[in-house]
């Protein structure tokens, strides 16, 4: 049977958190659904962990990788599913939603980006409604919230492993800044997301220079320009701060 969505999860030394990732992925399990651990040689008991829900786990990479984008890119690879849905060891898919997902990916015929919301799992806070460009420019949509198609990801050249934590912001920046792709939204929570390392940790590589760059190769000069506008105030309103 073809599959609509494959659900990548990368993993290193997870042992305190995959196990209720991979209960909720048991639970949302069905024919239309490929799930694909790539686990970057873990030194705890991660895959003794994952080996117990073999049942479920249609691939499983073990190998070194070059961080969690590398890791993911070799999902994309392997996936057989349309879509690509990236679920992190600690975080949580909602009961049911990946058939529901599959329903709004056929009543809308197959657009290229799908989201919803998250649970941001430290605050219990929703995060963060449906975003235009402008939105994009304040900040990211959670990667836990979105089903890409995997063609367009491939189109775009994959994640950039250059960028250790924010290559998801700079994947989306690509999907809004193409006015031929169809983006859905709906008001669905997705996952609980747990914050893990992208959500604790700033992304060197990725910095003011670099997003002004992609903003304005990616959305024009409009949105370049809102971007630079946003970064000012910030960076004025942290030196006010510090006064």
């Amino acid at each position: 049977m073809e599959k609509i969505i494959s659900i990548v999860t990368a993993t290193y030394n997870a042992e305190a958190t995959i196990e209720k990732t991979l209960k909720s992925v048991k639970n949302n399990k069905n024919d239309f659904v490929e799930f694909i651990i790539i686990d970057g040689l873990s030194k705890d008991n991660t895959i003794e962990i994952c080996n117990r829900y073999d049942s479920i786990i249609d691939k499983k990479i073990i190998e070194k990788d070059k961080g969690i984008y590398d890791a993911e890119n070799k999902g994309v690879r392997n996936a057989t599913g349309k879509y690509v849905y990236f679920l992190q060891a600690g975080d949580i898919l909602e009961n049911g939603i990946i058939h529901e997902i599959i329903e709004i990916i056929r009543a809308n015929e197959y657009p290229d980006f799908v989201y919803g919301n998250v649970v941001w799992g430290g605050e219990g806070r929703i995060y963060n409604g449906r975003f235009s460009k402008v939105d994009l420019c304040r900040h990211n949509i959670c990667q836990q919230a979105i089903f890409y198609k995997k063609s367009k990801i491939i189109e775009y050249g994959y994640f950039n492993i250059k960028f250790n934590v924010l290559a998801d912001y700079d994947m989306n920046i690509s999907f809004f800044g193409d006015n031929n792709n169809s983006i859905v939204y709906t008001e669905k929570i997705i996952s609980i997301y747990d914050e893990g390392y992208s959500g604790k940790n700033k992304d060197a590589y990725y910095g003011v220079l670099t997003r002004i760059k992609r903003f304005y190769e990616k959305l024009g000069m409009k949105y370049c320009l809102i971007y630079i506008a946003i970064a000012t105030y910030r960076k004025i309103k942290s030196e006010l701060i510090n006064i």
